[in-house]
């Protein structure tokens, strides 16, 4: 709807971003100031380090997701734990969770529908725990 109402209005003329966002704005009913400012206005993507870890006595699955990039992103991610699909919300350089689960996890997959443009790279849980300790 968005795009179809862009081109329909600025096809065979000039626009800039703020006319996208304008648009966009309209036929979402949303504010996307935050949307283009971090995606759009912000140069690079979100760099993530994360680890997990099965804490057998408490049942939980331990995840941490630590932000490399100087600003941090703000965006829901999603992990598989056995088999499941769970959704979070990364707001911080360092983010953790925990998933109730009763046996470990084979694998815990990060960003299983390629829905972030982002670097993954996965670390041992407990060093990058003990890196981001000394921050």
């Amino acid at each position: 709807k968005g795009i179809r109402a862009y081109y329909a209005k600025y096809n065979g003329s000039n626009a800039n971003t703020a006319d996208l966002q304008v648009i966009m704005e309209k036929a979402s009913s949303q504010n996307l100031g935050g949307f283009f400012k971090q995606w759009v206005y912000t140069a690079g993507t979100p760099h993530l380090k994360y680890g997990w870890l099965y804490d057998a006595k408490k049942q939980v699955v331990n995840i941490t997701v630590v932000q490399q990039q100087e600003s941090p992103f703000e965006f829901p991610l999603q992990f598989i734990v056995d088999n499941k699909i769970h959704t979070f919300d990364i707001k911080n350089k360092l983010t953790h969770f925990e998933v109730s689960i009763k046996s470990k996890p084979t694998p815990v997959i990060i960003d299983p529908n390629v829905n972030l443009l982002a670097q993954f790279e996965k670390v041992n849980y407990v060093e990058l725990m003990l890196q981001n300790k000394a921050d």
